[in-house]
């Protein structure tokens, strides 16, 4: 099978996303191209374990904070380059999965088999898009691209809500990842040291900087942040208290490989997001890692977890009763990444695949 991924997120982010899983699981199916369609570099051709990774990013203009409503695109450049990358996957693709809600124009050119639309965000929630004008482009070019689509996948019940609410049918697919490389350790036979672990973002909109303090304050607890800050333009001062606390490791960005010490010594996963509409529609993939690891996971605000499993606990708001009682009660299991191991990327794609092959399926 011949795929093409319309990626709005680029392959070396510091974080995996749910692009590059997709990708990578993709190439277990056959030839696959990950086509960047951000950057303000120019146009570039890499291969990564056997993955064409390369960028549409001169032809398809961005003006300023709001993307064109259908991406007008130099066609003779766009239409040789497309040509490329198609000679290089040995034909039209059978596949192009796009992440990119801008990216009908350039879809098209590919003159896939199966076009998807995997929404992963409710984009009109991020901070970059709080003009008017930014978010009607986004409306309009979004709601064409899913009514052009064979299929529209969320990787969250929030986000097929609010693709609902605009008139497009999405079948939720929960967000995914691919087992880590260090999946198959032997867990560490040791005391608990009421040490918790956060992965992510640290955004002042993606994260709620309020929990990460509360559980600095539970005694002898130590709290691990792995992350950098995205968005330049805010977080900063959130961010400088928490490096003010003698019992809070900021460790940076961390590659997926390099997460297992960090989370083989922890107790409990965070996941703190920020109240808000972007929250909503969010399916923290962290989550997998932590239960790779076989760490409980305290959930605030993600309410794209609830029932998610039994040691996942998701909750409105945290306080130290709640922090103290998994401490209590959560050792390390490993039926936690028996059950993670149960749904990965490999596994979400056969199911996309199967919904192209069988559109009318129940699900």
């Amino acid at each position: 099978m011949r795929s093409v991924v319309l990626s709005n997120m680029q392959w070396n982010h510091s974080t995996s996303t749910n692009r590059q899983y997709a990708a990578r699981a993709l190439s277990k199916f056959g030839k696959t191209a990950y086509c960047e369609v951000v950057g303000r570099q120019g146009a570039h051709w890499e291969i990564h374990n056997s993955i064409l990774v390369t960028r549409a990013r001169p032809w398809v203009p961005w003006s300023g904070r709001a993307y064109l409503p259908t991406r007008k695109i130099r066609s003779s450049l766009a239409n040789r380059w497309v040509d490329q990358v198609t000679t290089y996957l040995g034909g039209r693709p059978d596949l192009l999965l796009t992440y990119d809600p801008m990216s009908l124009g350039l879809a098209r050119l590919f003159e896939p088999l199966n076009l998807v639309y995997d929404c992963v965000d409710i984009y009109e929630a991020q901070p970059w898009y709080s003009g008017t004008a930014s978010k009607l482009s986004l409306r309009i070019a979004e709601k064409r691209l899913a009514h052009a689509a064979d299929l529209v996948t969320g990787t969250s019940p929030g986000v097929v809500q609010y693709l609902r609410r605009h008139g497009v049918e999405a079948t939720y697919l929960s967000g995914a990842v691919l087992p880590p490389p260090w999946g198959n350790e032997p867990l560490p036979d040791r005391t608990p040291r009421r040490r918790f672990v956060y992965v992510g973002a640290l955004d002042t909109y993606k994260l709620d900087f309020r929990v990460l303090h509360k559980i600095a304050d539970i005694p002898h607890s130590e709290l691990v942040v792995v992350g950098k800050r995205e968005n330049l333009a805010a977080g900063a001062e959130e961010i400088s208290g928490l490096q003010k606390r003698t019992n809070v490791r900021m460790l940076g960005p961390l590659s997926r490989e390099d997460l297992w010490p960090v989370l083989r010594d922890a107790d409990v996963g965070v996941i703190a997001l920020a109240e808000g509409e972007y929250s909503d529609g969010s399916f923290p993939l962290k989550v997998w890692d932590y239960l790779w690891a076989c760490l409980p996971v305290i959930a605030v605000s993600a309410t794209s977890l609830v029932g998610l499993h039994a040691d996942v606990h998701v909750t409105s708001d945290v306080n130290t009763d709640i922090l103290e009682e998994i401490l209590a009660k959560e050792k390390k299991d490993i039926a936690r990444r028996q059950f993670a191991a149960a749904w990965t990327s490999d596994t979400r794609l056969q199911r996309i695949v199967d919904l192209t092959r069988n559109p009318n399926e129940d699900n």
